[in-house]
């Protein structure tokens, strides 16, 4: 049994490689290569006597002119040849490209334009930002100026009111003393006899430094005319 198997496979091998040498053969007769030169086989065909060589570096056979022994390399060109040869078409027409390649230009032409006009506009953007930053120069300057300014009207300000405040202290004092004269309580008439004689405003700074009660003794003891006018004046300053 293993022997049968062993002749199978041998029998196989064998075949196969005959047809693949046949077809070898084959192959390179139809190609025109002399059959002494094919390899692996070509030791088993006896070589020609002479040959003649070609214009084209070709072998002809002195027995048979007609027939040309070919190299191997005149083999690869006519293979070669005989292959199929293929012609990539265009997508577009003279025309179109034309057409594509003018889109280009212009679409090129218009990018340059934008980076000019890009550049453009960041230069006035700085131009503009330089004038910005100059004017919140002089707006600084000029509100540092008022800044200074009210501070020194601020200190003649205080100024004036420390003096205001020490003439009213004096005038306060003055009126306090002259209002000691309308203190005593036996001579109500005549406290208010004196009064009379002031002006309303004098005699409410005078009141204003009185006890309630002898004030209102005083204003009692006053004619109805000379009281309304004076209780009216004592009532304006107390406000």
């Amino acid at each position: 049994m293993k022997v049968n198997k062993i002749i199978e496979l041998v029998a196989l091998v064998v075949g196969g490689f005959s047809l693949f040498m046949a077809s070898f053969l084959i192959f390179a007769l139809s190609a025109g290569v002399p059959a002494h030169e094919v390899a692996l086989v070509g030791g088993l065909f006896p070589k020609p006597a002479s040959t003649v060589s070609g214009t084209s570096g070709e072998s002809i056979n002195p027995a048979n002119p007609d027939v040309v022994d070919k190299t191997m390399d005149d083999v690869v060109i006519a293979t070669i040849g005989r292959l199929p040869a293929y012609q990539l078409q265009s997508a577009f027409n003279d025309d179109e490209l034309a057409e594509v390649v003018n889109e280009l230009k212009r679409v090129k032409a218009e990018f340059e334009e934008g980076i000019v006009d890009i550049e453009k506009r960041e230069a006035d953007v700085e131009t503009h930002a330089a004038n910005l930053e100059e004017r919140a120069r002089v707006l600084n300057e000029y509100m540092a100026t008022i800044d200074r300014r009210e501070l020194e009207m601020a200190l003649v300000q205080e100024e004036l009111d420390a003096g205001v405040k020490v003439r009213n202290d004096q005038d306060d004092a003055r009126w306090a003393k002259k209002a000691k004269g309308y203190e005593s309580e036996d001579d109500i008439d005549l406290h208010a006899r004196r009064l009379a004689l002031l002006l309303p405003e004098e005699a409410a700074q005078i009141l204003r430094y009185l006890q309630p009660e002898q004030r209102t003794l005083i204003l009692n003891a006053l004619g109805d005319d000379d009281f309304q006018s004076f209780n009216d004046a004592y009532a304006a300053i107390e406000e």
